[in-house]
């Protein structure tokens, strides 16, 4: 009989990946709303239209900063993709050792590192995008890759021995 939390578990990692980005989107939402209330300092003593103007002003810098956010991440993802490709092929040469030596197998960290894979990589995207101050974008991939690719490592390293 197959084992029916088979499917029930991928769904469910599934799910949490739609509520990351779900989160992702509240929080980008969040960030707009405190910039506008920071920004807008003493706007009230201001006359109507010149509050619907400057809180366009607000709204548009607010989402030119998240778009360009987006899009600087989005170019350094070649730079990601290649601490990827190494992180496999360290994992494969791992896991290649362990089976030549017999070594024995645990598939603890394989299911561990699974779930929390997506965890480190939403995170380090959310708090770049979610931090209203200006940050080095270097510092923040590098991070995200680093946790990323020995995550990723470590989840190859872990598969089943013979496949």
């Amino acid at each position: 009989m197959p084992n029916s939390t088979h499917g029930k578990h991928y769904s469910s990692v599934l799910g949490s990946g739609i509520q990351l980005v779900f989160t992702l989107l509240l929080l980008s939402l969040l960030v707009l709303v405190m910039k506008i209330i920071i920004l807008s300092g003493n706007i009230i003593s201001q006359k109507p239209d010149l509050i619907l103007d400057r809180f366009y002003d607000i709204v548009l810098n607010s989402t030119m900063s998240i778009v360009m956010r987006l899009l600087l991440f989005f170019k350094n993802l070649p730079l990601f993709l290649s601490f990827i490709i190494l992180a496999v092929m360290d994992g494969l040469v791992m896991r290649d050792i362990r089976k030549f030596q017999a070594a024995r197998e645990s598939a603890l960290w394989f299911h561990r590192v699974k779930v929390t894979l997506i965890y480190f990589f939403y995170s380090g995207f959310l708090f770049y995008l979610s931090v209203p101050d200006e940050i080095d974008l270097e510092s923040v991939l590098i991070c995200i890759m680093l946790s990323v690719s020995i995550l990723i490592q470590v989840l190859v390293k872990g598969y089943k021995k013979y496949v």
